[in-house]
């Protein structure tokens, strides 16, 4: 996902599909399409360096969009490498929930966040 900080908010504005060169299981999903890349590299420089990556999301294609045990372990390396809070959200035939983990926490310190507002310029979690 592609967005930005601001203050204590993440706002996401963009995110990538998986492309041709992306591996992709029942249960796994490994980002290796260049395009990722490419896209948040194009929107830091089209934002003036406002625009980053904030984070991942992914489908779980059954059942409910609740994190495996490799989803918090992924997440919390991505956190602790990029040493910012970061946003992950599932995807799965029964809704979709939004995490943010922050640096310094382990992924059981995992918050979901709840839908707050829902209007046309977009949806906030809190």
């Amino acid at each position: 996902m592609i967005g930005s900080y601001r203050g204590p908010h993440i706002e996401v504005v963009d995110c990538t599909e998986p492309g041709a060169a992306d591996k992709a299981t029942l249960s796994s999903f490994t980002r290796r399409d260049e395009r990722h890349q490419e896209a948040a590299t194009e929107a830091w420089r089209k934002s003036h360096r406002r625009q980053t990556y904030v984070g991942e999301w992914h489908s779980h294609p059954f059942g409910r969009p609740i994190p495996s045990g490799t989803d918090r372990r992924a997440w919390q390396s991505v956190v602790a490498k990029l040493s910012v809070p970061c946003l992950f959200v599932l995807v799965s035939p029964a809704g979709w929930h939004v995490y943010r983990i922050r640096p310094g926490t382990t992924a059981r310190d995992m918050v979901q966040l709840n839908e707050s507002e829902n209007g046309n310029t977009g949806v906030i979690f809190r």
